[in-house]
């Protein structure tokens, strides 16, 4: 609770403000206005901030629509924090720098996508308020909305051609949307995959952490060779002469088939399914993999794809780089 014997407002620097907070312990707090000074007490000590009027902070204007839909914050969260990994830093793609929400019908689906990678989690009756939103999100804004999830148990989310409002019981949080066209990502994922492949999470995590330590520094690229129950994985270190191969048990369904993915992509996939089994749809060495958690959230639907890699065993005409299939699909 606040108490306060009269009203008052000045704005002050955010960041040595929110350190202070941060590092103090669960203990009462003063704030005294004096002047165009905030000054924050404690028990133990006092921290004085300069401060300026609160007409001089910019004024926050937003207009949106009143349509919105509510979803689950902990839903929010989880269909957020398994996209971030996924979003491009090259900021000459800009709109791959942010994480898409689109809204179709009653579904919301949150998109992400690096041109190597991708991440898509549905989710189902939301509410069809805000159907055919098409809303690009920085990964900034996002991170906030993380650090804010214990504010309330539901989300109300807002939007307007230009801004998304996310609403948690007292706080509010404003975004202004990345100003550009996110790709069609629909055409990079593969739909005629049909060999099956199902391997413990922990185990494959494992074994192609420490194949991949003998990779090419350059391509990062671990080989995937399956036949039969078996998946080997190896890597060769060409300048130096190094190599490593495991082998673990897997249920596959398919011809024996050899492609190469880069470790470290492999590893972030691995680390956002949250079931003991990861499923892989495989097709050949030029195809993307899609991949799965063994069983879905109820109401939701996950999936990532990982695109092949080039390695020096495999034409060069046979397998596209990483990424190509991203690159031009928009």
């Amino acid at each position: 609770p606040v108490e306060t014997p009269e009203a008052g407002a000045i704005a002050i620097p955010a960041r040595p403000f929110y350190e202070i907070v941060r590092e103090l312990p669960d203990i009462p707090i003063e704030f005294e206005i004096e002047g165009m000074q905030l000054f924050l007490r404690t028990p133990q000590g006092e921290y004085k901030f300069p401060g300026t009027t609160k007409e001089d902070y910019p004024a926050i204007v937003v207009k949106t629509s009143p349509e919105h839909v509510r979803i689950p914050t902990e839903a929010l969260t989880r269909m957020v924090n398994r996209a971030l990994f996924a979003v491009s830093t090259d900021q000459l793609r800009l709109a791959l720098t942010g994480v898409l929400f689109e809204f179709v019908e009653d579904e919301l689906r949150v998109v992400a996508t690096d041109g190597h990678r991708l991440s898509r989690t549905v989710r189902h009756n939301v509410g069809s308020e805000l159907s055919g939103k098409r809303s690009i999100l920085p990964t900034k804004t996002l991170n906030v909305l993380l650090r804010n999830a214990d504010a309330a148990p539901e989300v109300v989310i807002r939007a307007s051609a230009e801004h998304m409002v996310f609403e948690l019981g007292d706080t509010t949080i404003y975004s202004k949307l990345v100003a550009a066209k996110y790709p069609q990502y629909e055409r990079t994922i593969p739909v005629e995959n049909q060999f099956r492949m199902v391997v413990g999470r922990d185990e494959l995590a494992a074994a192609v952490r420490r194949v991949r330590v003998f990779s090419s520094v350059i391509s990062n690229a671990v080989m995937f060779k399956i036949e039969g129950r078996s998946l080997e994985i190896s890597a060769e270190d060409e300048e130096y002469g190094g190599s490593a191969k495991e082998r673990l048990e897997v249920e596959y369904s398919g011809p024996e088939l050899m492609t190469a993915y880069n470790g470290q992509f492999v590893i972030d996939i691995l680390r956002h399914v949250d079931t003991p089994d990861v499923v892989f749809m495989l097709q050949d060495n030029q195809t993307g993999a899609l991949v799965f958690p063994s069983e879905q959230v109820v109401g939701e639907e996950f999936m990532m794809v990982i695109m092949p890699v080039m390695v020096s065993t495999t034409p060069a005409s046979e397998v596209p780089d990483a990424g190509y299939y991203f690159q031009h699909a928009d």
